[in-house]
Order: structure tokens, then sequence, then C-alpha cells
């Protein structure tokens, strides 16, 4: 009975491993009242200057002038010179809705994720995203600023 006992305890301290929530109860709260902060504020049409740190295309970390529609990127102008080799493209940009739901979402490789919101509108300024230390490619930095509603 003992090896049987031995191995259950091993898989519960395996599996409670992969239940870790990246967000503290105080950073649930914030991101709650961020949330509803900008679902009264915000909207569905806006733009908002953004760049995004990651192993991902070259276009996304420069400061990009991403403008939204009925809660779809419609446009995406650079606000900084792209290097030669990269092109402008709307695709990897994130609506305010979908930075929400990447904070909010349980991945298993997330270890940590730190937010900062617009005090008044309630939008994401920063968001870091920090995963194991044993996944490749993975965590990511995203950072707005500008927002306006017409």
């Amino acid at each position: 009975m003992r090896p049987l006992r031995s191995v259950l305890v091993a898989f519960l301290v395996l599996v409670s491993g992969c239940f870790n929530d990246p967000l503290s109860s105080s950073e649930e709260r914030q991101l709650r009242e961020a949330k509803e902060l900008w679902a009264e504020k915000g909207g569905l049409n806006y733009t908002v200057e953004s760049r995004l740190s990651c192993f991902c295309p070259t276009h996304l970390a420069y400061w990009t002038k991403v403008t939204v529609r009925n809660g779809a990127v419609t446009a995406a102008e650079p606000v900084d010179p792209l290097p030669a080799f990269a092109e402008p493209s709307i695709v990897g940009w994130s609506t305010i809705a979908e930075l929400f739901a990447r904070i909010e979402e349980r991945d298993a490789v997330v270890t940590d994720i730190d937010a900062r919101f617009d005090p008044a509108l309630g939008y994401p300024l920063e968001v870091t995203i920090r995963c194991q230390s044993n996944v490749a490619d993975c965590g990511s930095s995203y950072t707005t600023r500008n927002l306006t509603i017409p």
C-alpha cells in the first residue's frame, strides 16, 4: 500500500503545480475594476498606440497606431519607422478586449502576469506575461498608450 500512496502524493504535488494562478487576489480585483471601468467608458471604436515584445513578427515591436472599429482591428499605421525588412500589417495586433482576455487566460505554462491599467478608462497600459523557464519562445510584454475614442 505504501508505494501506491507515494505515487498518489507525487501525482497530487505535480498536478497542483499546474494550477498556480498567475494573478494574486489583489491583481484579480484590479483586473475586475479595470474591466468594469473599460465597459463603462471604453467602446468598440477607438485608436491606440501599441507595441509588443515577444518572439513574434518584427513589426509588432514598434509603436503603431492601431485603429479598432466595431471591436476589430481595421488598420495599423507605424508611429516609429520600421526597419527596411519589416512590413506594416494588422496581423498580430490586439484589441483592448483581446488584451483583457489574454490577462484572464489560464495557460498552464504561464507563471506570472503583471498588468497596469489606465486610471481614467481602465484599458491595459502594460501587460507582462512570464512563463516557465523550460518553455521556449514563451512570454510577452504588451504596452499601450494614447488611446482616443472618437
